[in-house]
């Protein structure tokens, strides 16, 4: 854990983002960001950098087999930085996990600041942090994907064209 999280600070120290964080730049392209993740190709490098230009930082660090981490966010120079794992080898849980961070971006940035980072992986224990753990979740499942829609899509799942469309 140690090394994963010096290996993330060493990587935002070298981008060292010059652009200003406010929360408001960040809640004002929120709603963009959904669109972004249907563009299996760039999407994801698109809104990483449409996040650095609002003073969010997002990079993608390979994952250690021994560490169930999904992502985690730290505050360096007083502005977020995200750094995704992709823990399960599976691309549209980096989306979920980014959505997860920003949530605690926008909601637990005081703590966040107060103690560097917060790390987003399975083995927690402590109840509190437990339950902001399934706020997020809840909050990116949402976002990405509502339960509604997803229960609607549910008998239509192999016909990949129809999905698209809904998906968009």
């Amino acid at each position: 854990r140690s090394f994963w999280i010096n290996s993330a600070l060493a990587t935002l120290r070298e981008l060292d983002n010059p652009n200003h964080y406010d929360r408001e730049d960040l809640i004002k392209i929120f709603p963009k960001i959904r669109w972004y993740s249907t563009k299996l190709e760039e999407g994801l490098v698109e809104v990483s950098k449409l996040l650095f230009e609002i003073g969010v930082t997002v990079v993608y660090q390979p994952t250690i087999r021994t560490l169930a981490l999904r992502g985690a966010t730290f505050s360096y120079n007083s502005k977020p930085c995200i750094v995704l794992t992709n823990y399960k080898n599976f691309y549209p849980t980096l989306w979920f996990a980014l959505i997860h961070e920003l949530y605690h971006v926008l909601f637990d940035w005081d703590d966040i600041k107060a103690n560097r980072y917060h790390l987003t992986d399975d083995s927690i224990t402590e109840l509190s942090v437990r339950e902001r753990e399934k706020e997020a979740d809840e909050f990116s499942r949402e976002y990405l994907f509502s339960k509604e829609k997803s229960q609607y899509i549910k008998p239509y799942l192999n016909d990949d064209a129809y999905v698209s469309k809904y998906a968009y």
